[in-house]
């Protein structure tokens, strides 16, 4: 795709296409995760593969990220224990890794997230890599989604173990919504973003380290 702000749509419509309808729900039912072995939550990654959010980025010079920063994109920083991570994130697979409620790719935002990021890029053979979120990224706030999961999960006929699905795995249940990212408030000076879509980001050529 050659359009730089070109971000995947989503190819489910929730309000056609149950959940119970996807093709990662007739793969692995109900069952909460899949796959306890893999580094990876594989429920919600097969959700990301199936809207079409795993493409790859738009990877930018330093330069041109702080043009696209100064017009007002979220900043955001990753830290990895491995570079060869970095590079994954810039034209490998996608690594959705696991996180309490949210799975996703991580990364920090706020003045204190470099800080952060680096914290994690110490380790091993680690750096740091710098993206933004691009205009236009469909984003929701942490505890809108746990409300609208509250909600929807109330609506799925009296099956427990679905109702628990989609309330737990709230990675998943995003990347079925749609959303490019999901913003999670910890911290008054450093957020975090939850990446579900990989076209919604901007990623620097350059490591920080």
């Amino acid at each position: 795709m050659n359009d730089p702000d070109w971000i995947a749509p989503p190819r489910i419509d929730p309000s056609t296409t149950p959940f119970t309808e996807t093709r990662a729900f007739r793969r692995y039912g109900v069952t909460e995760d899949p796959d306890p072995d893999s580094p990876e939550a594989q429920y919600t990654k097969r959700l990301i593969r199936e809207q079409g959010f795993d493409g790859l980025p738009h990877v930018v010079s330093q330069r041109e990220l702080d043009l696209y920063v100064a017009a007002g994109e979220v900043e955001l920083y990753r830290g990895v224990t491995d570079r060869r991570f970095a590079e994954q994130l810039r034209t490998g697979d996608f690594f959705i890794g696991r996180g309490g409620l949210l799975d996703g790719l991580f990364a920090a935002s706020g003045r204190d997230a470099l800080a952060v990021a680096r914290e994690y890029g110490a380790r091993g053979d680690g750096t740091v890599t710098r993206m933004t979120l691009k205009r236009g990224a469909r984003i929701i706030d942490a505890a809108e989604l746990e409300a609208e999961a509250r909600s929807d999960s109330q609506s799925v006929g009296g099956r427990a173990e679905l109702t628990y699905l989609l309330y737990t795995e709230l990675g998943a249940y995003a990347a079925y919504r749609g959303f490019a990212a999901v913003h999670v408030v910890e911290f008054p000076d450093t957020d975090h973003y939850v990446i579900l879509n990989r076209t919604a980001l901007r990623v620097q050529r350059e490591n920080l380290r």
